[in-house]
């Protein structure tokens, strides 16, 4: 019998973290191994003397409340996956926490809020992980407590955006940690409440798109700028193309990609959709109101033609419609009164229209219906208006949307998304359908335009997961001060 005996040293306001193992990745270009992270990152399970001075790792993190991080070894240039050996790690701070918000900051991870299911209640709190020394520094509070939100860095500050509140309630506040300061400042409000929406930065550009909310999923895009949140520029669409919550989202420079997630489908999604397909065939936005309609018109030039789509009230329209009727009617029907015309068809349209309001008064009351989505779009930023047109007014606008992308190989929802080099890499997530962890991971090549299933974490829970890359600076083992294991084995 074998036993070991761990024993780390004090250290003021940082938590204790325990040992990390490493179990093998099942993938084909790989074997499994069991060796623990002292061995370094060489291939053949040796210590590598020749390490480089930064070791970028892929971590996997579990938001479930089992405390799992699992990571692979990237290549010096981080823009590949070393090796498929996957090294595993037991996080004891967020045992028992759900639905947390994690983000890297100077080669720390945050692991910000979740629900605490023990206490059964949300936390505020904001703690810091060091992966080169493994211990956790607690940092200052949030303001409020919340789980389930969205969270992110902008211009070195971490960013939080909605949530849920400890008294179950989906919340509109957002909050922003300055790190040289270690305090949270309140910065405004969403323009509705969300919870789990998707928060994603580049540069100097805070998006927050889609979300759950009253019942069902949302397909709102808000940007923050000029120190408040509100829609985007006119120009472009204000809103996702489907509603869509608990997606993934990758940033590839200044490229974001919508992976997977959960949309929502109303009981009457049939009429929808016949009327949806009536709109594209014949060019009608479906994001117009409902009491306007579109007339085409012909403008002549003296050097081209052009077609514009104008908008017009709805009652114009329906009284040149009704005049043209009578005016048709009474010229194929002049010998009936044309009173009596119109009464029989007046009383059967108010009839049949009573009578669907009654049949859907004596229908239950049906719920929306959530599925898992496969598909993938993308958003960019910064997106430059092309050369004005010769001999005309209109400009030739680039639509910063890609809606072309190809579909994930097997539908998901609560994944983690992360871009390596070249790649999309797509990890974990659970089917709505079969309520199933999805076991096996994709990538999306971004030169080839397709997905490819790449490797499996076998032991690890990957129902709930996120995917961050993280920089750890490379200190030998025998230089690790802060923490000291002595191993006894008995025979």
């Amino acid at each position: 019998m074998a036993t070991s005996f761990i024993l780390s040293t004090p250290n003021t306001g940082m938590i204790p973290f325990s040992a990390s193992t490493s179990v093998g990745a099942s993938s084909p270009r790989s074997e499994d191994s069991t060796s623990s992270y002292e061995d370094g990152p060489a291939e053949n399970g040796r210590r590598d003397t020749s390490c480089p001075s930064i070791e970028h790792r892929m971590y996997v993190i579990n938001r479930n409340g089992s405390g799992e991080a699992s990571y692979l070894l990237l290549t010096e240039d981080a823009k590949a996956i070393l090796s498929y050996r996957v090294h595993s790690e037991k996080w004891k701070p967020i045992e028992g926490v759900l639905h947390f918000g994690v983000v890297v900051l100077d080669s720390w991870i945050y692991v910000i809020g979740g629900l605490d299911k023990n206490l059964a209640t949300t936390l505020k709190r904001m703690i810091r992980y060091d992966p080169r020394e493994g211990q956790w520094v607690a940092c200052k509070d949030m303001i409020q407590a919340r789980s389930r939100f969205g969270a992110c860095v902008v211009n070195g500050k971490i960013w939080v955006c909605g949530g849920e509140r400890s008294d179950g309630k989906i919340t509109a506040s957002c909050e922003v940690y300055d790190p040289e300061v270690n305090e949270w400042f309140k910065c405004g409000m969403l323009l509705a409440p969300r919870a789990s929406p998707a928060c994603v930065g580049y540069g100097s550009d805070l998006l927050c798109a889609g979300g759950f909310y009253n019942g069902s999923a949302q397909n709102n895009l808000w940007l923050y700028e000029d120190h408040r949140w509100q829609e985007l520029d006119e120009h472009y669409p204000h809103r996702l193309p489907y509603c869509l919550d608990k997606c993934a989202v990758a940033a590839h420079q200044n490229t974001f990609y919508f992976i997977g997630g959960v949309t929502t489908i109303s009981p009457h999604d049939k009429s929808s959709n016949k009327s949806k397909d009536a709109q594209k065939a014949s060019h009608i936005p479906s994001s117009m109101p409902t009491g306007t309609s579109v007339t085409t018109t012909t403008t002549t030039n003296n050097n081209s033609n052009k077609t514009n789509g104008i908008l017009h009230n709805n009652s114009n329209s329906s009284v040149n419609r009704t005049t043209s009727n009578r005016k048709n009617s009474h010229h194929h029907h002049q010998h009936q009164p044309h009173q009596l015309q119109l009464k029989p068809n007046s009383n059967s349209k108010t009839k049949n229209e009573k009578q669907q309001q009654q049949h859907q008064h004596q229908q239950p009351n049906e719920r929306p219906r959530f599925v898992t989505e496969r598909r993938m779009f993308s958003f960019t930023t910064s997106i430059l208006a092309g050369e004005r047109k010769q001999q005309s007014a209109q400009l030739d606008l680039i639509s910063p949307w890609n809606f072309k992308l190809p579909p994930l190989i097997h539908a998901r929802h609560s994944a983690g998304a992360v871009a390596i080099g070249s790649k999309v890499y797509v990890v974990g997530g659970t089917s709505v359908e079969t309520g199933q962890p999805i076991k096996m991971s994709e990538h999306f090549n971004l030169v080839t335009g397709q997905w490819e299933e790449d490797f499996t974490l076998r032991r690890c829970d990957v129902s709930n997961v996120c995917c961050v890359v993280v920089g750890v600076p490379n200190v030998p083992f025998q230089d690790r001060k802060s923490v000291v294991r002595l191993r006894w084995v008995m025979w």
